[in-house]
């Protein structure tokens, strides 16, 4: 499915089809405003999960634990780690989402 997106970088706007997936790789997103967590899993896997698209190593590198993917890994998690204190969550990174409150799940 092709998605349509108006993107302004200068003067003259761009119009970008393609799929949703190839829209994020290029670093544009759309946030929603209805709370859409893994309600099973922690806080930190919850922010985690959204940092797979902007990820290089693939899931060869995953399993084989490569030192790149390694890397890549250590780097998320500790930009996951300083996003969560910049809202105000650092501390709860292990607790589950679904007992943040209702103000906190949609930070």
């Amino acid at each position: 499915m092709q998605n349509r997106v108006r993107v302004l970088r200068s003067s003259e706007p761009q119009v970008i089809c393609a799929s949703t997936h190839r829209i994020v790789t290029l670093g544009i997103a759309r946030t929603f405003q209805t709370i859409r967590l893994f309600q099973n899993l922690s806080v930190i896997e919850n922010v985690l999960a959204g940092c797979h698209c902007r990820m290089r190593s693939g899931p060869a590198a995953a399993m084989l634990r490569t030192p790149g993917e390694r890397g890549e890994e250590k780097a998320a998690l500790e930009r996951a780690l300083a996003e969560l204190a910049f809202v105000g969550l650092a501390g709860q990174e292990m607790q589950m989402a679904k007992n943040l409150s209702y103000g906190s799940q949609r930070l």
